[in-house]
């Protein structure tokens, strides 16, 4: 799934370099646009990375993140008792946690969107449950 992001990258840095020894070439047309693509799938890279990197348990609930909040890398683990709050919608579960933080599980990345929402719900306290059966509380 990361090579969506990592080859049009590739391809951005393979026409940028094409475009420097090309003769009459706009470097800075090149450039600009071979930024705004790298940024983009750069941004997405990292979406992907902590979407894909979800675990849920009877423990709780754990994502990892890269460049959030300052850390290169990080890695998030919160027990059940420390979510305050979970919701589900278009296909994600969102975990909000006591201190402000947020976790998604998007179920639609998963082979069977239908087999990880009922496994989710197995393993989500009853105070929780209660949040997602009886959505406003």
């Amino acid at each position: 799934m990361y090579l969506v992001c990592a080859v049009p990258i590739g391809t951005v840095v393979w026409a940028f370099a094409r475009q420097v020894v090309s003769p009459g070439s706009d470097l800075l047309v090149a450039a600009a646009v071979c930024g705004v693509i790298a940024v983009t799938f750069g941004w997405l890279f990292v979406r992907i990375y902590s979407l894909c990197s979800v675990s849920v348990s009877r423990e709780g609930v754990s994502q990892s993140f890269l460049l959030h909040r300052g850390a290169l890398k990080s890695r998030a683990s919160v027990p059940w008792d420390r979510v305050q709050r979970v919701s589900f919608s278009r296909l994600s579960y969102h975990f909000v946690v006591a201190d402000g933080s947020n976790l998604e599980l998007n179920t639609a990345l998963f082979g069977d969107a239908r087999a990880v929402i009922t496994l989710v719900r197995q393993f989500l306290p009853p105070r929780l449950l209660a949040q997602i059966d009886s959505p406003g509380t």
